[in-house]
């Protein structure tokens, strides 16, 4: 039947859709109403560990002495409290760190870690992570306390804080700790000996060094070499005769550095072994050409025909890098090339030359290349670090495409150098996102002239912009600090 044959249907049915929207619409008001925001009380909130945040991310540089003293206090005093989240202590211990730009908070900690002899264990392994985060002379005779702990947690903190305080007087706490460590300890053990690099650090890597485990060992060699330890060569003539192929080439690799022709010898004879996995006949070659230079590519020339892509892509880097024009030209060809692996391996060998016409020429040819060889280019530039490859970066920076976005992403791997190009783009630039991108590269350099220029630099944008870049000064200060450069 019809609704005109039945008009109580049609006014049934508005009625029912009625009801239906209303209470849609309370479900909805409710919603709103147990879900507003109030304002929360000291006890409702918790640790206020983000004071000033997101708003303002340079808080910690606006307060006064007081101030930071006070939030100081407050976040020690609730750094291993069961009610602050997990997710949050982390970023607590961040905010300390960042209050010790003033020497009073530092003050203020260590007469606070002093009164308490006896701390729990929680309380000393946050004690000690605050230690790892700021390099400090007044903290540095602290941490000894803990190296030598029973528990894991405050051990490991402690091991890190020696690495960054670079404490001398914490070498024998980590001998003994080294005694009978694990894999993970070994590690962190091993790093902070080297960091600290006294010559009672260096012997108590070289007395452990052939026990250790194979990683521990990867990290061992390269400090005797560093430190021209002579003393260690027996331990790396012996560590030639290890298992593990890798361990033997670096092994080789420092005793060359140490003077010992047995060491290039055995570089050369590892690279002239088919029997060999090709990336540790790469490794080899790559060490041999660090120590011999133009003098030594004579072993590139004589490998490159007949190797295996990875040791002739490695043979071919070496001859672009060392200025062999025969080589330069058979890149340049291969670029070219119908073989994607060719492409490829000109693209790194012509990414890491110091030679700008080399630099040129695959960058008048980016477009017409494809995403992974660009990517490869890039990153090879970055390897080389050469005066042209960052002046390069700056020109690719210019682009609005993701070639530039990848150039953007590379100035980091120059280092301090990169600051004033990075410095003059983010001047020249207007396009928020751009500048975004920029600022970030910029946050990923600790430098002091870094840190102040996203600390004052005009930004074009929207106020959600600002907060994003002057984060990165906190960014900055938290490296600065951890290697002593905050009060640069």
């Amino acid at each position: 039947m019809s609704e005109r044959e039945h008009p109580q249907r049609k006014g049934g049915m508005k009625t029912i859709l009625a009801y239906a929207f209303a209470v849609v619409v309370a479900g909805f008001l409710a919603w709103l109403v147990f879900h507003e925001p109030r304002r929360a009380t000291e006890e409702d909130r918790g640790p206020d560990v983000t004071a000033g945040l997101p708003s303002d991310p340079m808080w910690y540089r606006r307060c006064d002495t007081e101030e930071r003293l006070a939030s100081a206090r407050f976040r020690l005093s609730r750094m291993t409290s069961s009610s602050v989240p997990a997710q949050q202590a982390g970023p607590m211990k961040d905010e300390i760190a960042l209050l010790c730009l003033d020497e009073a908070v530092v003050d203020m900690i260590v007469s606070s870690f002093e009164a308490h002899p006896r701390l729990p264990t929680a309380e000393l392994s946050a004690y000690m992570e605050i230690f790892s985060r700021v390099r400090h002379a007044k903290f540095e005779p602290l941490l000894v306390r803990a190296v030598n702990h029973d528990d894991y947690e405050p051990q490991v903190n402690a091991v890190e804080a020696a690495r960054v305080q670079a404490s001398a007087r914490a070498v024998p706490f980590l001998d003994a700790a080294l005694a009978n460590a694990e894999r993970d300890l070994q590690m962190r053990v091993v790093r902070a000996l080297g960091a600290i690099g006294t010559a009672s650090a260096v012997e108590v890597v070289r007395r452990h060094l052939p026990g250790l485990d194979r990683d521990a060992i990867i990290l061992g060699i390269p400090i005797l070499a560093g430190a021209n330890y002579r003393e260690g060569i027996p331990v790396l003539e012996r560590l030639l005769r290890h298992e593990d192929p890798d361990v033997e080439v670096l092994a080789a690799f420092s005793l060359a550095r140490l003077g010992r022709g047995s060491g290039l010898d055995r570089l050369a004879a590892v690279v002239r072994d088919p029997a060999r996995a090709d990336g540790n006949r790469a490794q080899a070659l790559q060490f041999h050409f660090e120590l011999t230079g133009a003098k030594g590519i004579a072993l590139d020339r004589e490998i490159l025909e007949g190797a295996g892509p990875l040791l002739a892509g490695e043979a071919l880097c070496d001859l672009v890098r060392a200025g062999d024009a025969t080589a330069r030209e058979r890149a340049r060809a291969a670029l070219e090339s119908l073989d994607a692996g060719e492409r490829s391996r000109a693209c790194l060998a012509l990414g890491r030359s110091a030679d700008e016409s080399d630099l040129r020429h695959v960058e008048e040819r980016l477009d017409g290349m494809s995403g992974d060889e660009i990517k490869v280019f890039l990153t090879a530039v970055g390897v080389g670090r050469t005066p042209a490859g960052l002046a390069l970066l700056e020109r690719l920076a210019l682009r609005r495409d993701f070639i530039g976005d990848l150039a953007i992403k590379r100035f980091a791997d120059f280092g301090e150098v990169a600051v004033d190009p990075l410095i003059r783009s983010m001047d020249a630039e207007k396009e928020t996102e751009r500048f975004a991108a920029l600022a970030r590269a910029l946050a990923s350099i600790p430098s002091p002239r870094a840190r102040d220029h996203l600390a004052s630099c005009a930004i074009p944008g929207n106020a959600r912009l600002e907060i994003y870049v002057r984060s990165g000064v906190q960014r900055q200060d938290l490296a600065l600090l951890e290697v002593g450069r905050a009060r640069n």
